[in-house]
């Protein structure tokens, strides 16, 4: 499961994203510039620069959210079963 790593840190992001706005009233606490450049190139969400709180403007931004959840459990689920093909198991 190595090779989803970057999904995962991505699906983490968003993650960080949602609890900052459930929780925090949508600042994003110790914003480091991954996360920042993550926020700004993401579409459907806006943050303040100065006050580091985030916005979400649209829905494409839940949208692909769930669409890259999905996605990576999809690749979890295949890896499960090609493992599992290969120890000649199929339970």
């Amino acid at each position: 499961l190595d090779g989803l790593n970057q999904e995962w840190n991505e699906i983490r992001k968003y993650q960080i994203i949602i609890n900052s706005i459930a929780h925090n009233g949508g600042i994003l606490k110790d914003a480091k510039t991954d996360m920042l450049n993550f926020v700004k190139h993401a579409d459907g969400i806006l943050i303040d620069s100065k006050s580091s709180k985030i916005e979400i403007n649209s829905i494409v931004f839940l949208k692909t959210q769930i669409d890259t959840l999905v996605d990576f459990l999809i690749k979890i689920i295949e890896e499960i079963i090609r493992q599992k093909e290969m120890d000649g198991t199929n339970k």
